[in-house]
């Protein structure tokens, strides 16, 4: 009887991003969810970033069965990713078990730049970092502000601190 009140108030459901749902978030979902229900999923497996959290990025796949019918649809345009980058990808995901998720078409309003660099430490990226920081401010006019670092582990930030600081670039 409560499901059943719960699920009379949501008509609608929209998960984003489903490769990044725990277990127990998708369970909820099955139990919000019945005939008729109105449910648009959205998610990629080869996408999911959030496993360290519990997160399955076999939900995807579970989905399908689960919700069947499920009429699925591709997305093969990106807004986001240059046309150069875009080929990149294209070639290091040929040799993945599933590339299938990787857009064809790019939209983007830039091609966009990118530099390979193999470093040896986590201290040797993050000079490499710096250094470039720094030419593109010298030399190209930016503004520190106009640069993000992104890294993975948070042991990182220690390397890219002191190497920032050492070209004198203001981070926060």
């Amino acid at each position: 009887e409560l499901r059943e009140l719960w699920r009379s108030r949501f008509l609608h459901i929209l998960v984003d991003e489903l490769q990044d749902l725990h277990p127990i978030q998708f369970k909820l979902l099955r139990l919000l969810t019945g005939p008729g229900s109105g449910l648009f999923l959205t998610g990629d497996a080869t996408q999911s970033i959030y496993t360290w959290r519990g997160a399955d990025p076999r939900l995807v796949g579970a989905a399908e069965k689960i919700f069947a019918p499920i009429e699925r649809r591709e997305l093969k345009t990106t807004f986001r990713i240059g046309s150069e980058l875009l080929k990149v990808s294209t070639n290091l995901m040929a040799h993945s078990q599933d590339a299938s998720g990787l857009p064809s078409v790019s939209l983007a309003e830039t091609t966009g730049h990118f530099e390979f660099y193999k470093a040896q430490s986590t201290a040797e990226e993050a000079r490499f970092v710096a250094e470039r920081i720094d030419h593109l401010i010298r030399g190209k006019g930016h503004r520190p502000s106009d640069f993000g670092v992104l890294y993975r582990v948070n042991s990182y930030s220690r390397s890219f601190e002191e190497a920032l600081a050492a070209q004198r670039i203001p981070y926060s």
